[in-house]
C-alpha cells in the first residue's frame, strides 16, 4: 500500500458510499485507476466488505416481535 492507498481507505472509512468518480476526482486519478486500486485493496484482505450502519433513531417506528422462553 502506498500513500495514495492509505488516502482512499481514509475516504471510504468518512463515506463507503462514494463513487469512483468522486473518489477519482479527490485523488486525480483516473477511474479505472481508483477500481483497480480498491479491487487490489480488498485481495489483500484490507476492506473485508462494504457495510450500512443503521441509526437505531430511525428503528424506534419499527414493531419487533419476539418469540421464545427462558
Amino acid at each position: 500500500m502506498d500513500k495514495v492507498d492509505v488516502i482512499l481507505c481514509q475516504l471510504l472509512m468518512a463515506n463507503s458510499r462514494l463513487s469512483y468518480r468522486e473518489l477519482a476526482d479527490k485523488l486525480n486519478l483516473s477511474v479505472t485507476a481508483v477500481h483497480k486500486r480498491i479491487q487490489s485493496i480488498m485481495e489483500l484482505g484490507i476492506i473485508r466488505k462494504f457495510t450500512a450502519n443503521i441509526s437505531l433513531g430511525a428503528l424506534k417506528a419499527t414493531h419487533i416481535i419476539i418469540f421464545g422462553g427462558i
